[in-house]
């Protein structure tokens, strides 16, 4: 990798040393496998590039046996845990949330982590969890048994291990134990023989007599013996939003009546049926009706995952976006937030509305407070097309692609590189243009690939370089790029023209080397 320079060891396993680098001016982080051909290194590699969420370790490049991933500088949850360094409930309660945000995304890709615990937990500096090694990942749905023994579920020791989603969700229940307890080694005073008999018996750590009560209750869920009772990661932590406005956990996070209580379960039954996790095969006929149940005694999530079977259209219900948006207005009037997110969506495309931009950036910029670098994306996009409602504004637009960038999205980093190439809402500059070129490309951006080999060509913000222009034009090819397969939807409305751009400087390239290699002939 070009312009790297490795520092010192960070870390270390079987099969793998883990270095803090630079790349350029960034630092990150390179893992270096002695064996490249190991399958849990592979297994990392095509896992880690499918994942991108702000709680999971961002996967930047890989080469030989070498992978490069994000720089998290808090270090792991498990050294925090053992430096007593996490002392209050709030803090404890957020990194457990933001943990299941992150389970939740993987297994919405269909991905199972099998491996969380503790040191599979990073901090940042802020204390804000991310998720990382996928060494020991695996689709939903193959078999095998995988995991470190003490936060490994009942059903794995079993024949034949049965892993799912709830295997994770019942992993993280002995992550919160650890922060709650103060110790990064469940089942320490055991023996392996008598751990597994304890964990295939249901029998578990003691929770401290000091933890919240909501906590306590959280734990004793996820570690329930029976996965099907186990909540999704979706549903663990369901208030902690609203908690930390108020500093009063205990309160806030018990389900305050049998009714809230029904309506968690027929969300979770419902959620069941849909993904086929826990039962038998699939049913969304009752996985609709029990939604529906949950819906009327108030579930949010429950009037979410409606309004998104209405909108896919194919799950036991025809599409129909004007069901959609009215379930998503449901969702969102009760504090959902992602179904915010969808409303404004179905203002941008006009589905089940008159398409409309001004509101769509309402409901955008309402939906926001999740974090999301999709919401963010969308709303740069819109200042920075403008139309429909919506004065173009590019300051605005850069404004939300930094966001967007900065937790995570590499479309951001390429649209940030387009406005300072052609001096939209700020200075023109190659040079940095150059520089979020190089960022989206180590995302695997072949349209950022394209947009180099012209900078190159033409001696934008580097020396003129015909031999790297041509290398990295290959590059693009290599990376898939096709200009019938651009995607519009978020990216910059450049996208084409670079791909164009970048094809008029290979011809011109080409020419120029011909004519060399015709004048090196005739001189003999």
């Amino acid at each position: 990798m070009k312009d790297l320079t490795i520092g010192e060891k960070i870390g270390h396993g079987g099969q793998a040393e883990v270095f803090k680098a630079k790349y350029g001016l960034d630092v990150v982080v390179i893992k270096i496998f002695s064996n490249s051909e190991d399958k849990d290194w592979r297994r990392e590699v095509d896992f880690a590039k499918q994942v991108r969420y702000r709680h999971i370790v961002q996967f930047y490049n890989v080469e030989h046996n070498m992978l490069m991933m994000e720089y998290v500088e808090g270090g792991s949850l498990s050294n925090a845990i053992l430096e007593g360094s996490i002392k209050d409930w709030e803090t404890k309660t957020r990194i457990a949330k933001q943990v299941s945000m992150g389970l939740s995304y993987i297994h919405g890709q269909n991905i199972l982590h099998c491996d969380i615990k503790s040191s599979n937990v990073l901090l940042t500096k802020g204390l804000d969890a991310k998720i990382c090694d996928f060494g020991r990942a695996r689709t939903a749905g193959q078999g095998g048994r995988d995991g470190t023994l003490p936060w490994m579920a009942p059903e794995l020791l079993l024949e034949p291990p049965q892993y799912s989603c709830k295997s994770d969700v019942y992993a993280l229940g002995m992550v919160m134990w650890e922060m709650a307890s103060g110790c990064n080694k469940p089942y320490q005073e055991h023996l392996q023989g008598s751990m597994i008999l304890c964990i295939v018996n249901g029998i578990t750590e003691d929770i401290p007599s000091n933890t919240p009560e909501a906590y306590r209750a959280c734990i004793q869920i996820c570690w329930h013996k029976k996965p099907e009772e186990r909540p999704t990661a979706a549903e663990i932590l369901p208030d902690v939003n609203s908690m930390s406005q108020n500093h009063d956990i205990g309160e806030q996070m018990v389900l305050e009546d049998e009714q809230d209580r029904k309506a968690s379960v027929y969300s979770s039954v419902g959620s069941m049926y849909h993904s086929g996790f826990g039962i038998r095969k699939k049913d969304y006929k009752k996985s609709m009706e029990w939604y529906l149940k949950a819906s009327d005694d108030g579930d949010a999530g429950a009037k979410f995952a409606i309004g998104m079977m209405y909108h896919s259209g194919g799950y036991g219900v025809e599409q129909d976006y004007t069901k959609a948006m009215e379930w998503y207005l449901k969702a969102s009037d009760a504090g959902d937030l992602r179904a915010k997110f969808n409303i404004g969506m179905m203002y941008v495309e006009g589905h089940g509305v008159g398409q409309d931009y001004a509101e769509a950036i309402k409901w955008y910029l309402e939906a926001s407070d999740t974090g999301d670098p999709g919401v963010m994306l969308n709303i740069g996009s819109m200042y920075d097309r403008g139309g429909y409602g919506v004065e173009q504004d590019y300051a605005k637009a850069i404004e939300w692609y930094l966001k967007a960038s900065d937790a995570g999205d590499p479309d951001a980093k390429f649209n940030i590189g387009v406005m300072y190439e052609s001096g939209f809402g700020v200075g023109q500059d190659y040079a940095k243009a150059m520089e979020w070129y190089l960022k989206a490309s180590d995302a695997g951006d072949p349209v950022a690939m394209l947009s180099i080999c012209v900078m190159y060509g033409r001696g934008y913000g580097v020396g003129q370089d015909y031999t790297e222009a041509m290398k990295w034009y290959l590059k693009a090819i290599d990376a898939g790029y096709s200009s019938t397969k651009v995607n519009y939807g978020q990216r910059h409305r450049d996208d084409l023209r670079a791909g164009h751009k970048a094809m008029h400087c290979f011809s011109s390239i080409f020419s120029i080397e011909l004519q060399r290699y015709q004048d090196e002939c005739l001189n003999g």
